[in-house]
């Protein structure tokens, strides 16, 4: 993590000591960003967790997929003053910096010849590089 600077992270669906990973503030805030710096966007994976302004509180900055009750869910949160303004505020200045550093965004023209053999050299290495073997 801390070498390779990924602009994003996607919690799980585990349960952490009892919490849903996405909701664990501890994991979210206290060890991803401020113990191991990350300054990148963190989305939930889809329909993960119980709460959205749990999710909000612990450093998420989006929902996936995201849904109706979600998003009023935050805003009765924040107009309750259970989920502060600042926090709406890091999660879309987090978002707007993974926009602005963004291929597209810095004019990248599509193309529909992708260069295959580099990408299935890619996919091969990533691959090996992610495999556990697991010994009962």
């Amino acid at each position: 993590m801390k070498e390779s600077n990924p602009w994003t992270l996607m919690t799980s669906y585990n349960l952490v000591n009892g919490t849903y990973a996405p909701e664990n503030k501890e994991l979210v805030t206290g060890i991803l960003r401020d113990e191991w710096g990350f300054e990148g966007t963190v989305m939930t994976d889809w329909y993960v967790g119980k709460s959205a302004p749990a999710i909000v509180r612990a450093g998420n900055d989006m929902i996936q997929p995201g849904y109706g009750k979600q998003y009023n869910d935050i805003i009765d949160a924040v107009t309750k003053g259970e989920v502060p303004m600042e926090d709406i505020n890091h999660n879309v200045k987090r978002i707007l910096e993974l926009i602005v550093k963004t291929p597209r965004f810095k004019g990248y023209k599509y193309s529909n010849h992708p260069d295959m053999a580099a990408h299935a050299a890619i996919t091969r290495q990533s691959a090996t590089e992610g495999m556990i073997l697991l010994k009962k």
